[in-house]
């Protein structure tokens, strides 16, 4: 136990140590206590704790904690790069939804318009075949005019037809047997 007391240094005060390790400020101190896990109330040290408090021996736990730093540093990096790249993975995403989105009312409007067309057509082709019926219709209707006609022609005069030529002969006849009144026999 002797030999452990004789390499202990013991110092009054914290900025006595800060001196005679050549530190110019208590906070470097206090960061590198705090970093390789050293207790800076007791004010009693080994050589090998002085030797990593001023800096000039690294302690297993500096190279461990300064490893880690590193790793850190490079997850960070990494974390970053893949943020970024998932940023840009997000946009190409939105981008190719919003494609999606366009495309769709495309096709939308793309069937409506169709179904409009469709929909035109049956009622055009209605439209025909109605107009083609009374095409035929009159088509039938003015055959049977044509046919009528040359028979009417042709036809003799039936007993109606003598009787109102009879009628009006003889109302003829009545009034050619009348003398013919003149304004002035009104007088007479």
């Amino acid at each position: 136990m002797e030999d452990v007391q004789e390499t202990k240094r013991q110092f009054k005060t914290k900025t006595d140590l800060a001196k005679s390790l050549g530190i110019g400020s208590r906070q470097t101190l206090y960061n590198r206590a705090e970093r390789n896990g050293i207790d800076l109330d007791k004010l009693s040290f080994t050589e090998e704790e002085l030797s990593i408090l001023s800096g000039k021996k690294t302690s297993v736990t500096t190279e461990q904690s300064s490893g880690r730093m590193i790793q850190d540093r490079q997850e960070k990096e990494a974390l970053k790069a893949l943020k970024r790249e998932l940023e840009i993975k997000n946009k190409i995403i939105d981008n190719l939804e919003q494609d999606k989105a366009d495309l769709s009312k495309k096709l939308d409007k793309s069937q409506q318009l169709q179904d409009q067309q469709q929909q035109l057509s049956l009622k055009d082709r209605a439209e025909l075949d109605k107009l083609k019926i009374e095409l035929d219709k009159y088509k039938k209707i003015e055959t049977e005019e044509v046919v009528i006609q040359p028979s009417e022609a042709k036809k003799t005069p039936t007993n109606t037809d003598k009787t109102v030529n009879k009628t009006s002969n003889v109302q003829l006849d009545k009034q050619e047997d009348k003398p013919k009144k003149h304004w002035w026999n009104i007088f007479n």
